[in-house]
């Protein structure tokens, strides 16, 4: 009756609701609009849940491409529920000792994700952004897991990472 594409776009959309309603117990919008730019928020702080590492999915990116732990596991959890991604959306993975949990976002000016990938190629862009000793990552594990935010050209972008 569907067709995959449909399907796929279905599976997505019901991946983002449910996530959603889960990040009102976890990470939600408005705690990371907040996050004052400059500063490294440790995740632990703002997310209720127990969790071993967390993992950013940027858009576009439907898994994760890291040697984090468990990463094998998560993209197996990312198949499961046919988490695919899109230019307007982004995403968590808190990888959790028995469950995994996809928290997704909309892209906004005032909510944006920042991946390794841009961050390689704008370090100049980034030079004096980043708390001193904020490592970006694309996993990062507890207790370490932290993120920042900065701003650039009217739209905020947050960059997950770790520090000491």
């Amino acid at each position: 009756m569907y067709g995959s594409a449909t399907m796929r776009s279905f599976s997505f959309l019901l991946c983002s609701c449910v996530s959603l309603e889960v990040a009102g117990e976890a990470m939600d919008r408005s705690t990371l609009e907040a996050i004052p730019a400059g500063r490294a928020i440790s995740i632990s702080a703002l997310s209720g849940f127990d969790f071993t590492s967390v993992c950013v999915l940027t858009p576009y990116q439907d898994r994760l491409r890291s040697n984090g732990i468990d990463v094998e596991r998560a993209n197996a959890h990312l198949d499961a529920i046919e988490y695919a991604s899109d230019e307007g959306h982004w995403a968590f993975v808190l990888i959790k000792r028995t469950a995994i949990e996809v928290v997704v976002f909309k892209r906004s000016p005032l909510l944006d994700i920042m991946g390794q990938a841009q961050i390689d190629g704008s370090a100049a862009l980034l030079q004096g952004k980043l708390p001193p000793g904020f490592a970006p990552s694309t996993c990062a594990n507890t207790p370490g897991a932290a993120l920042t935010k900065f701003v650039y050209q009217d739209r905020s972008y947050i960059v997950l990472g770790e520090t000491p």
